[in-house]
């Protein structure tokens, strides 16, 4: 007889699980963040007070998000082409703006390191996480079996006082959405996103000195390692200090016999492609 869908998936699930539980561990990092994902379509507030006063032409897309005036072009340049678009934040009044005007945001785990500690937490695995901020509401979008280090020790992760959050607002829009500018018609060829960053930490590869001096006892506790994060690095910082950091501690992870992968190594819209390439040597 055969085997129910939900019985290949049961079976599927409990090989997988076993494979994993081989493993002595993983260590994941460096942007672990909170996700705010808005939805365009359903939130008139936002979308009055950001387009009551909409420009008479779109103009160049900015490198950065100082002003609120910077994130209607970057959100009207993504559905106008209906390409996704990303853009860093560097003013704590747009950051403000949002946060006021935004109705019913969908706040969840942000990030390869969050997204994927979740799911191998979950099924039982030993993990280890890099979370730069542990505000309240990242502790809220991460699953409590994940590991942090705090002083030279492995200890399960809890918020901790005085970290604020590092949102990336991902405003969503379908195909056919539209915004009604003087003069003209914007309207979304085809379903995207536009996201407007606000984390000081991860887009200059922040590395916790806790997890810089305590390379060995990962190494001790890990198998493999999952690395993601310079592509949100700029040139508003030092960046090939902040990679001659992230490729240091690699190298520790893998003098303790950690197999060490690498994902989202794409450069930011607004980085140099010399990022990319400083890495991979």
């Amino acid at each position: 007889m055969l085997a129910s869908l939900d019985e290949i998936r049961r079976i599927g699930k409990a090989l997988l699980k076993e494979v994993l539980l081989r493993r002595k561990g993983v260590f994941l990092g460096f942007n672990t963040n909170i996700d705010a994902v808005i939805y365009l379509e359903s939130e008139h507030k936002l979308l009055n007070e950001l387009f009551s006063k909409c420009p008479e032409n779109i103009g160049s897309i900015p490198e950065y998000i100082s002003s609120v005036e910077d994130l209607i072009v970057g959100i009207l340049s993504s559905i106008c082409s209906g390409k996704a678009m990303e853009l860093i934040i560097i003013s704590d009044d747009v950051e403000r703006f949002i946060e006021k005007s935004v109705i019913n945001p969908d706040y969840r785990v942000g990030g390869p390191p969050g997204i994927v500690g979740n799911v191998l937490a979950r099924l039982g695995l030993n993990v280890i996480v890099h979370v730069p901020s542990r505000s309240s509401r990242q502790i809220k979008t991460l699953d409590k079996r994940i590991k942090v280090i705090e002083g030279s020790k492995i200890v399960n992760i809890k918020e901790r006082e005085g970290d604020r959050d590092l949102i990336h607002w991902i405003f969503e829009y379908k195909r056919g959405f539209s915004i009604k500018c003087p003069g003209f018609i914007i309207t979304a060829p085809r379903e995207n996103r536009f996201i407007a960053t606000y984390d000081d930490l991860n887009t200059k590869l922040y590395i916790e000195k806790d997890y810089l001096d305590s390379v060995d006892i990962i190494g001790d506790h890990v198998s493999h390692a999952l690395i993601s994060g310079h592509h949100l690095l700029t040139p508003r910082v030092n960046y090939k200090k902040a990679i001659e950091t992230s490729v240091k501690f690699m190298m520790g992870l893998k003098d303790c016999n950690v197999t060490v992968s690498y994902t989202h190594l794409r450069a930011h819209e607004t980085s140099l492609h010399l990022v990319c390439r400083l890495l991979l040597e």
